[in-house]
């Protein structure tokens, strides 16, 4: 349910003039909240109300007794009131169906000093519960309407220092354009950016990345140099040579596999009817911006070729070791491992595919090695592709999306329903027919039989017996290798 009704449109403590509020701009639901003086609606959900948007999360500053008005204000709405934080920092917080409601106390003795403590302009604007009035001291609604990121002080960043890469969050969340004195502010700070906790980095890094055209954001802050500093793993890809294959040192060529990787999400099907959850997309980005990053160590010279034999392999360890730092779950370790480090293989199977020596059981086996993130690995492994060269051979590059969609559409089709039906043999099998006991080749058996029923070349229980006495007369007859 939503109720809805206007608040008071007049302008007060504003020193500046800034555009006239249209009447119904600003819209709220006065029964709720207790209309006492001295409360104020600020932050994000202010900006969303004049963007015409509708708030999920309202945060309240009180200048006396915060615990009264949020004791008010869940008794109004029918929820409880919880406690949050620790002395000093307290935070009342009611989560009901109209949305989450925050309140605590105001920094400071008056909304200008409150509203000087926080981040951005767009940020800094307040709606008094009692009149109604919008309090503007730092022109943010001009800035709203301007598109415009702009600091409130440059003290802000030092203060708390994630706000240099919330300027980029909220510039990419928006498309607005970070204000020039704001920008120069950031590259003199950055260094402040490696003391911000690493699993608040991470809540806005992935939602830069959930974003439709992150590779812009991505790119302004390594222009600038943030992005160096929160990610010290990416700064020796800046003017690391590459082999023959490549046009792009392995930097630019990392922004372009992001670029790629965007334009395939929301328009080459089916990864873009896959992936059409935004919440997914931070994960493929993450390892768009580390696949390579194995690649200055790994490099090497031989016969006047560069190698990087083994990289995909460090640029999963690298990757690991920036998603311990910045707390990321073991799902998403998984996910990023699984791509990085088969992100080559799409590549491989479609050189065999050209040269007439791609079989049923080398794709399966991609299926089975990638499980779930095999779609993820052929999209990377496509965007990776399109990211070498400044002009590739118009037909290769439609032979080789052809054949990543076809992977993706026979992953689909046929590899996901065979999952669901039975194996042929089971350990028991192996146990009660064959006297074999669990121990290395015990499971090698287990997997290469399903490996050939998954990729067709068996059917049935008989086949599957044949196969097994086979591997039991020469275990290399059927080996991954």
């Amino acid at each position: 349910m939503v109720i809805v009704v206007t608040f008071a449109t007049k302008r007060t403590s504003a020193p500046h003039s800034s555009p006239e509020i249209q009447d119904n701009m600003i819209n709220f639901n006065p029964n709720i909240i207790p209309p006492v003086k001295g409360a104020y609606l600020v932050g994000g959900a202010v900006r969303d109300i004049l963007a015409r948007k509708i708030p999920d999360d309202f945060d309240f500053t009180v200048r006396d007794n915060p615990r009264k008005f949020a004791m008010a204000l869940g008794e109004n709405t029918g929820c409880p009131v919880i406690k949050l934080g620790k002395p000093g920092l307290i935070l009342y917080r009611i989560v009901s169906p109209l949305g989450v409601f925050d309140v605590s106390p105001m920094v400071g003795s008056n909304i200008h000093e409150d509203l000087a403590n926080r981040d951005f302009t767009i940020n800094a604007m307040a709606l008094s519960v009692d009149s109604g009035g919008l309090i503007d001291p730092f022109h943010g609604l001009e800035d709203l309407i301007g598109k415009k990121i702009r600091m409130v002080s440059e003290r802000s960043f030092v203060n708390d220092p994630i706000r240099l890469l919330r300027a980029f969050r909220f510039s990419a969340l928006f498309s607005f354009t970070i204000d020039r004195l704001t920008e120069k502010a950031i590259v003199a700070h950055r260094s402040l950016a490696s003391q911000s906790a690493g699993e608040r980095v991470h809540t806005e890094i992935k939602k830069i990345f959930a974003t439709k055209n992150a590779f812009k954001t991505v790119a302004a802050m390594a222009e600038n140099g943030l992005l160096f500093t929160l990610f010290p793993e990416l700064a020796p890809l800046k003017n690391c040579a590459q082999n023959r294959h490549h046009d792009f040192d392995v930097l630019e060529h990392t922004l372009l596999v992001l670029k790629h990787i965007e334009e395939l999400l929301t328009g080459f099907p089916p990864f873009s009817d896959m992936f059409t959850r935004q919440h997914h997309w931070p994960m493929l980005k993450y390892a768009a911006l580390f696949h390579d990053t194995g690649k200055p160590s790994c490099q090497s010279e031989k016969d006047g070729q560069i190698h990087f034999y083994g990289h995909e392999t460090e640029s999963a360890a690298l990757f690991l070791s920036m998603a311990d730092r910045l707390k990321f779950s073991n799902d998403e370790k998984k996910h990023g491992q699984a791509v990085i480090q088969n992100h080559l293989r799409p590549l491989f199977l479609f050189d065999n595919f050209r040269s007439g020596r791609l079989s049923a059981r080398s794709k399966t086996r991609l299926f089975m090695d990638c499980g779930q993130f095999t779609p993820d690995v052929l999209l990377h492994g496509l965007a990776d592709s399109l990211s070498k060269r400044k002009d590739d051979e118009p037909d290769t590059k439609e032979e080789f999306m052809r054949f990543v969609r076809e992977m993706a559409e026979d992953y689909v089709t046929r590899h996901l329903p065979a999952l669901d039906q039975s194996k042929l043999i089971t350990g028991r099998d192996l146990i009660r027919e064959y006297g074999l006991t669990p121990s290395p080749q015990f499971r090698a058996i287990l997997g290469q039989v399903e490996e050939a029923r998954l990729a067709g070349l068996i059917s049935t229980r008989k086949e599957a017996g044949a196969l097994v006495k086979k591997l039991l007369e020469n275990p290399d007859a059927h080996s991954r290798a």
